[in-house]
C-alpha cells in the first residue's frame, strides 16, 4: 500500500470518526432536550390536575355544607330522634337536594347505615352503607359509586348531623369524568384520558 493511500485512509477514518462523534453528541443533546421538555410538560399537567382537583373538592364540600344546613335536613334530623321516625317520608329528598346543588351523588343515611334516600339510585332505599359509619368528615375523596347502569368514579364528601343521640350521615359529590379533564388547560404534545378500571381486566375509556 502506497504512502498516499495510507494518508487517504487515515484522513478518511479521522473524518468519519469526527462525524460519528459529532452526530453522537448532537443526538444526546437533542434527546436530553426532548426529555427535559417532556418532563416540564408532564409536571405542568400534573400541577394543573392537582389545582383543578382541589378546586372541585372545595366546591363539592361547599355544596354539601349548604345541604347539611338546609331546612329539609333539619326536619329529618329532628324526626330521626323520635321513635316514630318513618324513613319512607323522605324517599325523594336526596334527589331534590342533589338537583338544587348540582350534585350527581347524594345519599341520606341513618345511624344504622341504612339508606333513607338516594339521588343516584332511589331503588337502593334501605340498603346498608356501612362504610359511612367509619367515614372522615374532613376529607374529600375518590370513590367508586355503583349505579343502576354500571359504576362511576365520584369525588365524594361526607358530613354527619346530630339527631338526638344518633347521627344522620350525608354523603354527596360529583362525577369525575371527561368534563373534569376538559377543564384542564391544554398542554402541547400531551393528551390526558380517563379510564374506568373498575374491571381491571378490561378498562374502558370514559367519554
Amino acid at each position: 500500500m502506497s504512502f498516499r493511500t495510507k494518508v487517504f485512509f487515515s484522513i478518511t477514518a479521522t473524518v468519519v470518526f469526527a462525524v460519528w462523534m459529532v452526530a453522537g453528541v448532537v443526538s444526546a443533546l437533542v434527546t436530553n432536550s426532548f426529555e427535559r421538555l417532556d418532563a416540564q410538560r408532564t409536571a405542568t399537567l400534573v400541577s394543573q390536575f392537582h389545582r383543578e382537583f382541589d378546586r372541585r373538592s372545595a366546591e363539592v364540600a361547599r355544596r354539601l355544607d349548604v345541604i347539611v344546613n338546609s331546612d329539609p335536613i333539619a326536619h329529618i334530623s329532628v324526626d330521626l330522634a323520635t321513635r316514630q321516625f318513618d324513613p319512607g317520608k323522605y324517599f325523594g329528598d336526596a334527589q331534590a337536594l342533589g338537583r338544587e346543588q348540582s350534585l350527581d351523588f347524594l345519599e341520606l343515611v341513618g345511624p344504622d347505615g341504612g339508606i333513607i334516600s338516594s339521588a343516584e339510585w332511589p331503588a337502593r332505599f334501605g340498603y346498608k352503607e356501612s362504610w359511612l359509619l367509619q367515614s372522615d368528615d374532613s376529607k374529600v375523596f375518590l370513590k367508586r359509586e355503583d349505579l343502576a347502569d354500571g359504576a362511576a368514579l365520584g369525588l365524594i364528601a361526607v358530613r354527619t348531623v346530630k339527631a338526638g343521640n344518633q347521627q344522620l350521615y350525608i354523603a354527596g359529590g360529583q362525577r369525575l369524568d371527561k368534563q373534569f379533564l376538559d377543564r384542564l388547560p391544554q398542554v402541547e404534545g400531551l393528551r390526558v384520558e380517563l379510564y374506568n378500571a373498575f374491571d381491571a381486566a378490561s378498562p374502558t375509556l370514559v367519554r
